[in-house]
């Protein structure tokens, strides 16, 4: 048997690569199925539970689909940005588990694959580009979407608010009239323990209450309507203001013209709302 001479060589050399170069498209096509699967259940657990968290501020506004189909698009970067790294572990887990337990390790091996190059190479290379690409989504898409979130969570705050009424809390309708309830039923509208902090009149006035409604006027559904019942005004007088008034009733109703407001969506970014937090910004605007 003749030696083999240079051509021989040359034809393994170009038999190695083929090698190498079908074992890494199916070390990683055997990544890609985990990777896409992890992906997309670890994202819809998590972005379902933020939407559920969020599903009171949503429901009862007269909200378009528009602004609720924004409000899932701009939740999934976020999102995304938390469970891609817990979907590359899970993937490769996967899929060097199966490659071990069905000893496709030792068939390449047997194969005379290397190990370095025929399977960890073309792993690295792939998280490699990965990791390129999730720094410039961190940086680039991840706070601008951060920021579009926070100004479309507040649009949509300032849509009729008084549906977001919360219990021992301070609530601010508008700036001059807060109202704090020890107990809110939001089925009915009603609440119990009453203290309305008005600042509409000349002089400030708290009224309490023993409990209370709220209502849309009819006839015109931009109009708040309150009606307490078994309470208390305190006022400091205008004529005297040394003295303090305190006047009882058995029913009061108070009424802001043009309170509830439609939804109105602010625009992000220059010509709009530029107010930005650190999680908005990115490392250049940071620094």
């Amino acid at each position: 048997v003749c030696p083999a001479g240079h051509g021989g060589i040359y034809r393994d050399a170009r038999a190695q690569q083929r090698v190498v170069k079908i074992t890494s498209r199916y070390v990683l096509r055997e990544h890609w199925g985990p990777l896409a699967f992890a992906l997309s259940a670890l994202t819809s657990l998590l972005l379902l539970n933020y939407i559920a968290r969020r599903f009171g501020d949503l429901v009862g506004k007269g909200l378009p689909w528009r602004v609720i189909g924004e409000f899932v698009l701009l939740s999934l970067p976020f999102t995304a940005a938390m469970t891609l790294p817990m979907a590359v572990l899970v993937a490769v887990l996967y899929a060097f588990n199966r490659l071990s337990a069905e000893n496709e390790v030792t068939a390449f091996k047997a194969s005379g694959v290397a190990i370095r190059s025929g399977l960890l190479v073309p792993v690295l290379w792939a998280s490699t580009v990965m990791a390129a690409v999730m720094l410039y989504f961190n940086d680039q898409v991840l706070p601008n979407s951060n920021h579009r979130l926070t100004v479309l969570l507040a649009d949509i705050a300032r849509t009729r608010p008084t549906f977001a009424l919360r219990e021992q809390v301070l609530n601010e309708l508008n700036p001059q009239l807060v109202v704090r309830a020890a107990r809110v039923d939001q089925a009915r509208s009603a609440m119990r323990d009453v203290t309305i902090y008005d600042l509409t009149q000349n002089t400030p006035r708290t009224i309490r209450a023993d409990s209370g409604t709220l209502a849309l006027a009819l006839g015109k559904t931009s109009d708040l309507v309150m009606t307490l019942y078994d309470g208390t005004i305190v006022q400091v007088g205008d004529e005297k203001p040394g003295q303090l008034q305190r006047t009882a009733y058995r029913t009061l109703v108070l009424r802001q013209r043009d309170f509830v407001k439609g939804f109105a969506q602010t625009k992000a970014g220059p010509g709009g709302s530029t107010y930005k937090s650190d999680r908005e910004m990115t490392v250049c605007e940071l620094q």
